[in-house]
């Protein structure tokens, strides 16, 4: 496979991938009164089973770094956020992983809940495996340009529009000569988030939007190069959740992911246990 292959195969796969991924996913927002709120973060709606139900999923730091005592998502496009009215379960750094029960009924036509089934047990992408997630950037910012909340998206008694906007990215298989301080190997892993790249396969390199509001997104393996190597057709149902992002390198171009083995070790502990 060479470059403009490959060029092609990872355009194809980013829009399918978006128009798979997009059922699954709400912008977060934060807000200490319902007249207002700002884009916070990316959540996935995903269903725990019977004995639990829908849940919203996303980063700790998204729901408790925040004075905002309101955490809102969008169950229907072009509508209102609606408040996550029941606790979250959470869990800080180094897994930074919270979620919280939702109202299954709330959701509209367009927008389903991920099953458990379509999360890997661990994570381990093939090398050079294409990897996804969408996320919802809450700020006019780009990659490099230092924080300024002047430019984050908010809403004043109006709709508040964040687009979501699909990346497809590797993980980094090089030595960095400068990695995250809150990297931590046990947990993570590394991605590629340049500060420039093309949007199209035979398009122009372009700034890359800022992180922020990335956080929580669900990080997927595609298993796109897996079906190239095994003369496998592939399918966007063939992909699996990895990890979920929730870091961004300031001085490095990367972001730093949870491997999903630890977010569904603490998904585990929401179960009933059996009595004895």
């Amino acid at each position: 496979m060479n470059q403009a292959e490959l060029d092609q195969i990872a355009q194809e796969t980013k829009e399918r991938m978006a128009h798979f991924v997009t059922q699954y996913v709400t912008p977060i927002s934060r807000s200490d009164s319902p007249d207002y709120g700002w884009a916070g973060g990316t959540g996935s709606y995903t269903w725990l089973g019977d004995s639990l139900g829908a849940y919203l999923l996303t980063n700790d730091h998204v729901v408790n770094n925040s004075e905002a005592r309101l955490i809102c998502h969008l169950p229907r496009q072009n509508q209102e956020y609606v408040v996550v009215e029941k606790p979250f379960h959470s869990w800080p750094e180094p897994i930074d992983f919270a979620c919280a029960p939702i109202n299954l009924e709330i959701l509209s036509d367009e927008k389903v809940c991920l099953c458990l089934d379509m999360f890997d047990d661990r994570y381990h992408p093939i090398n050079h495996e294409l990897l996804f997630f969408l996320g919802f950037p809450g700020t006019t910012l780009s990659r490099w340009d230092p924080a300024n909340e002047n430019r984050t998206l908010y809403s004043w008694g109006n709709e508040l529009e964040v687009p979501g906007y699909p990346f497809l990215t590797q993980a980094v298989a090089e030595s960095l000569d400068m990695v995250p301080s809150r990297y931590n190997h046990e947990f993570h892993e590394l991605i590629h988030f340049p500060g420039e790249a093309k949007r199209e396969a035979n398009g122009e390199m372009i700034e890359v939007c800022s992180p922020r509001g990335l956080s929580g997104s669900l990080l997927w393996d595609t298993k796109r190069i897996a079906c190239y190597a095994n003369g496998v057709e592939w399918q966007p149902e063939y992909a699996r959740v990895c990890g979920m992002i929730w870091l961004a390198g300031e001085e490095s171009p990367v972001l730093v992911a949870t491997r999903i083995e630890h977010i569904l070790g603490k998904i585990q502990t929401l179960f009933p246990r059996p009595a004895i």
